[in-house]
């Protein structure tokens, strides 16, 4: 089973592309959340840091891999937990991750400017309003 979810955060580390057997783009990357609280001293600190593990797949995964470690994004998906049997120890592990349905860069601190695509993965035209 799982939940819907929406994090907003920074990529921990640049995104990982991959491509599966039959050429299937992956991408896995992970996105850290916190809240910065004020403290007695009058200084920010991050508390409840949250490192959150996500994977997307297809277009999207190869459009997120333009991204960098640092820059802040809004993930939209399911929160699925995954289980399989340590190899070593013959332990059932359990871990939970996030499926990516969506992923875009978060305009809060800096502007961005995008390109809009037509299947196939070409680029129609970078600024449709220019003259």
């Amino acid at each position: 089973m799982s939940a819907p979810i929406t994090i907003t955060g920074r990529l921990a580390g640049d995104p990982e592309l991959r491509f599966s057997a039959s050429g299937i783009a992956m991408c896995i990357f992970t996105v850290v959340t916190s809240s910065r609280r004020k403290q007695d001293d009058g200084t920010f600190a991050d508390v409840d840091t949250t490192f959150w593990d996500c994977v997307c797949w297809r277009v999207l995964a190869e459009n997120l891999a333009e991204c960098v470690k640092g820059d802040r994004v809004i993930v939209a998906g399911k929160a699925v937990q995954d289980e399989w049997t340590d190899k070593e120890t013959g332990q059932k592990r359990r871990k939970v991750k996030v499926k990516a349905d969506d992923v875009g860069v978060s305009l809060l601190f800096s502007p961005a400017k995008s390109q809009r695509m037509q299947r196939g993965g070409t680029v129609l035209d970078a600024d449709p309003w220019a003259a």
